[in-house]
């Protein structure tokens, strides 16, 4: 008899987070909190594209041939393309209960909180 496994036994959609905002017009900060989804593959397939773009004009910015307006004209795109990808991995954050945009809070808060939410998403991702 051929062994017989269960790929989605214990896999969970999403998982939940929460830190404290303040955006304008709070006079204290609120603690808010958004639901992360795991991607699919078809999820993952645009940001994929756009890490494809961005490897080949870090490729064209590194030769040795590249003039400095070349390489500023290239950074540009990359940076352009960097955001866009960020938005994609956005598009997975969900607010649970409230309507404050992830990206906001994040440009608004502590580089520490930032810095723990990068941490939190490697270990989530990297799992095994």
């Amino acid at each position: 008899m051929a062994t017989k496994y269960n790929l989605s036994a214990g896999v969970v959609d999403a998982f939940n987070f929460a830190l404290a905002d303040k955006a304008d017009g709070d006079t204290e900060p609120v603690v808010v909190e958004y639901s992360l989804r795991y991607p699919s593959q078809k999820d993952l397939e645009p940001s994929q594209a756009v890490a494809r773009q961005i490897s080949d004009l870090r490729d064209e910015m590194n030769a040795p041939d590249a003039t400095t307006a070349q390489k500023k004209e290239l950074q540009e795109r990359i940076d352009a393309l960097e955001r866009e990808q960020t938005k994609y991995f956005y598009d997975l954050v969900t607010p649970v209960g409230h309507d404050r945009n992830i990206r906001d809070v994040l440009e608004r808060a502590n580089i520490m909180v930032v810095k723990n939410f990068n941490k939190m998403v490697r270990q989530e991702f990297n799992a095994e």
